[in-house]
This record gives C-alpha cells, structure tokens and sequence, in this order.
C-alpha cells in the first residue's frame, strides 16, 4: 500500500527528534560544513541549521571543512560532523583528515549526522576500524542499511536514519504535489557527472542537467575568496555567514529550478530527495555503488510518486 506524500515526509522530518535527545542541553560544534557548490551537500547543510532551529539547539562553534579551530572545539560538550554521502574511501583525503580529528580528540564525544558509508578496498576498511577503535565515545547516524552493518565495525553505537535534507520539509504545500495522471508533463534529466555516475540507457532523450550547471562565474570568484580567507581567524567567522548566504541562493535556485518539472529522472541522491520534497514524480537510477537504491528501499520504497529503474526496464 503507498504512504501519502505528506505522512511519509513529516515521519522522516520526525525521526530527527532522536538526533536531538543527545544535544540537548550542550553546547554543540558543528564542523565539516560543505565549502562546494555540490546540491545535494548543501541541503543537508541548510537542512541541518533548520534542525538546529527547529530544536533551539546550543551550536556554539561551526567550522567549514579543513578550518578547524581545536581550542574552540574542545570548550564544546559534544562534536557533531556534517552528514552526507563521502564517508569511505571514495573521497579518501576527506576520510584521512575526518580519522585524523578522532585521533586528536579521543575523549570528546563525536556524533557522525547521517552518513552513506562504502569502502572499494578491504585495506582502507581495517584502517578506519583501527582509528575508530581508538576512540570511546563515538556514535553514528547512517541513512540505509548496509551502512548500518559497515558502521557496526567501526563502533557499537549506530542508529538508522533519514538524511538531514529531510528537515526542510515542507517546502511546498500538499496542494502543488504533482498529478501522476495530468498529461504534457516537463521533464527534468538530472544526471551526475563526477566518479559516482553510472551510463545508463534511459527511456528518455533529453539534454541533461547537473547541480554544477547552476554555478555562475561570480559564484565560483566567490567561493574562492571565501576559501582563501577561512584559515584567518580574524576573517572564519565573518565567512562562514556569508557563505550562508550563498548556500541559500544556491539552494534556492536550485529549487525554482526543479519546481519547473513534473517528472525527474535522476542519478543523484539528493536530486531525488530535493524532487520528492517538491512532490515531483521521480525515476530513479543508481550510482556506482548502489547508494540511491539502499536509501529509497530504506525509507521511500512505498511512495507512489517513485518508480525505481529496475521497475521500468
């Protein structure tokens, strides 16, 4: 039987309240905060601040990714690392440099928000056990099932759980879902262009689209003044709130310019969740390590408006 579109996003919404019972009351550095135009990072950064709203949490420190302050981040109760899809050894440097901040702050509490975890090579899997193993007090929030049975390895403290992004809904009342059975239908093709992406031959013929056709030549100036400024303490601060201003315009845009579609055919996690938000008819298709299939199986698989590719070959 399918779960309606609105009951199904506000449990998913709901499930963050588990995440909030360990941060009550503390006082939170949040680091690991995206500094790229990737979409889908983005809205679990915005999605993520929403939580913190939504909760009136205690973040008292927030740092972007490679930025951070140890001495601030020692004053805080509990540390709490962005979520997202790069946990493994797919972005290795990113993994290398998450292990090196366990092994610098044995004894703090770290909480790892909603991860996809995949490992290609056994060798960087033992390594990563080695480091966590170090550490006592580790938790992990992981998005799809085989996360979960990796995770285990790493620490005994692991709980399921939807992506942050989920935290923005809702961005559009229930009225302006899509009508599954309305004809002349826009069509969006949303396909990943970086290590993840797979060829598929899909049933449509459409010139593509990917998140990094939104960026504009004055988003990238801007983001490298804003990487280039972030190691100087006196400047970190004032640039993590503007870069919040740019995150939001290029969420925001990105949301004006999936809202045009009805129908998105997608390859991208978080193009899915983004068009489901926006109660778009979704066709999936995976990446290289199946990471769009164990989510949607894990929390989507009843939704009328998802139609895997497997069930349209």
């Amino acid at each position: 039987m399918a779960i309606s579109w609105d009951s199904n996003l506000d449990f998913l919404k709901s499930l963050h309240n588990q995440i909030s019972d360990d941060l009550k009351n503390k006082k939170i550095g949040y680091i690991d905060i995206p500094c790229h135009y990737n979409t889908g990072d983005l809205l679990i950064y915005l999605g993520t601040e929403q939580f913190f709203q939504d909760y009136e949490l205690n973040v008292t420190y927030r740092a972007l990714q490679n930025n951070i302050n140890y001495k601030k981040l020692l004053e805080c109760d509990v540390i709490l690392v962005h979520g997202g899809g790069n946990f493994g050894d797919i972005y290795l440097d990113h993994q290398i440099a998450r292990e090196n901040l366990l092994l610098k702050l044995k004894n703090k509490g770290v909480i790892f928000l909603p991860q996809s975890i995949y490992y290609k090579n056994n060798l960087n899997l033992e390594n990563s056990i080695n480091v966590f193993k170090q550490h006592n007090n580790v938790k992990m929030y992981v998005r799809d099932k085989d996360s979960f049975e990796i995770a285990k390895l790493l620490t005994e403290n692991v709980v399921l759980m939807p992506d942050m992004a989920h935290s923005l809904h809702p961005l559009i009342e229930k009225s302006e879902v899509v009508c599954l059975d309305s004809k002349n239908k826009r069509i969006l093709n949303l396909v990943r262009n970086d290590c993840e992406g797979v060829v598929f031959n899909r049933d449509i013929k459409k010139r593509s689209f990917d998140w990094s056709d939104l960026c504009s030549t004055s988003d990238v100036v801007i983001q490298r003044i804003i990487n280039a400024s972030r190691r100087t303490p006196f400047f970190s601060e004032l640039m993590l709130k503007n870069w919040l201003v740019q995150v939001n315009y290029n969420v925001n845009n990105a949301i004006s310019y999936v809202e045009k579609y009805d129908v998105v055919h997608t390859d991208r996690l978080h193009g899915f969740i983004l068009a489901y938000l926006l109660g778009k008819n979704v066709f999936l298709y995976d990446n290289n390590y199946k990471k769009i299939e164990k989510y949607n199986d894990c929390w989507l698989k009843e939704c009328d408006l998802i139609t895997t590719y497997s069930c349209i070959k």
